[in-house]
């Protein structure tokens, strides 16, 4: 979840198994708010509770995200954004 905040590209550890689908759905969050921030710069960052499970970050583009670390949901604010604005990840 805090790769989605930061806007990382994804990455898939192969240990020479299969792949869950799940794992390949989140990366391809992953790779889509990439796509969308990776040349952004990083403007802000909250911290939107107290225990810290709650942030937000905001790129030079306009986007911002905010993730809840411990519903391991998030929330994008921007209508231009390719990622699904409100998931569970």
């Amino acid at each position: 979840m805090e790769g989605l905040l930061y806007g990382q590209s994804p990455l898939v550890h192969l240990e020479g198994k299969p792949v869950p689908r799940s794992d390949i759905a989140r990366q391809r969050v992953l790779a889509a708010f990439h796509r969308d921030v990776a040349l952004a710069e990083l403007t802000g960052h909250k911290f939107l509770s107290s225990d810290g499970t709650v942030q937000s970050c905001t790129y030079g583009s306009g986007l911002t995200i905010e993730a809840d670390l411990a519903k391991n949901t998030y929330r994008i604010n921007d209508g231009r954004s390719r990622t699904p604005g409100l998931r569970r990840l």
